[in-house]
């Protein structure tokens, strides 16, 4: 595999994480916590 593509690779899952955290924080005190658990299980 290229580096180019592994660096492409990599960026793209930091910045899906870095969504996945923000999603988190946003939402933190509006939903309960079985409902975020399912959310973030659906993003996953």
């Amino acid at each position: 595999m290229p580096k180019s593509s592994i660096r492409q690779m990599l960026l793209e899952g930091q910045a899906e994480v870095k969504e996945l955290f923000e999603f988190v924080k946003d939402s933190a005190a509006t939903m309960n916590a079985y409902t975020m658990e399912r959310s973030i299980y659906h993003m996953i």
